[in-house]
């Protein structure tokens, strides 16, 4: 017990910190959430429960956020020479299969995934090794894409569970991301037309730039949707749009 309250104390002070130590964002010059990200420091998973919930949400966060990768992409343009661009990825089976917005790889010459773990302080995070990854599949016009890994015996962690049946509103989410950490909120609106995109899923809480192709998850760990577009021209506030995972899937011809 007294653990858990130490951590939620050095929370608050982590956060207060940040309130007055961190730059301020960047801004948003389009719907996606790919860019060179600042530091952000992750939020208390806790801070919504009462503290005899407080290993059961960690051990769910922590879950989710390891089946969760980085995502580094270069291209090469003659106009601004070798571009460099991060996301966020999701696994979805054992061959290593990662889940993905398209405009975090679009054009990419080399796409590698860095595998992390949280550490035990559930602050602060480990890489653990990356992985070359090749574009196995991808569709541009619904900003979508499978990754693999580019040698078939890498191994990549525990992917999640696929929820095909959509969200109600209302419905508690959770979003794990390159940037965010962590965030989670409510359903707003199902099958929303937003920044070129149909039949996305609005959900109330904000993505950063970094996060996009990330994980939306329930309760239970499954995954729900892929991040895809955000509403707010400021880092962290405003809403955040995803596709809906079946539907992503099956755009792209996916088979288990």
């Amino acid at each position: 017990m007294s653990l858990i309250i130490s951590l939620r104390r050095y929370f608050m002070h982590a956060m207060l910190a940040l309130l007055i130590l961190a730059p301020a964002g960047c801004q948003a010059v389009s719907h996606t959430c790919a860019a060179g990200p600042p530091r952000i420091m992750p939020v208390d998973p806790c801070a919504d429960v009462e503290d005899a919930q407080c290993l059961a949400r960690l051990a769910f966060v922590r879950k989710a956020f390891d089946s969760t990768v980085r995502i580094h992409s270069s291209k090469y343009t003659a106009k601004d020479g070798m571009e460099y661009s991060m996301g966020t990825g999701e696994v979805i089976d054992d061959r290593g299969t990662v889940l993905t917005a398209y405009h975090v790889v679009v054009d990419a010459r080399q796409v590698v995934v860095s595998v992390r773990k949280l550490n035990d302080d559930a602050n602060n995070v480990s890489n653990v090794r990356d992985i070359p990854m090749a574009i196995v599949a991808s569709n541009p016009e619904l900003d979508i894409a499978l990754l693999r890994p580019a040698v078939p015996e890498e191994k990549l962690p525990t992917p999640f569970v696929v929820r095909r049946n959509a969200p109600a509103v209302g419905e508690e989410l959770w979003h794990f991301g390159n940037v965010s950490f962590w965030v989670h909120g409510k359903v707003m609106q199902a099958d929303v037309d937003y920044g070129g995109l149909h039949g996305l899923t609005k959900v109330r809480f904000p993505c950063r730039h970094g996060d996009s192709g990330g994980p939306f998850v329930d309760m239970q760990g499954r995954l729900v949707g892929v991040l895809l577009r955000m509403d707010s021209l400021a880092e962290g506030r405003g809403h955040t749009y995803y596709m809906p995972v079946g539907a992503a899937l099956d755009a792209l011809g996916y088979r288990p």
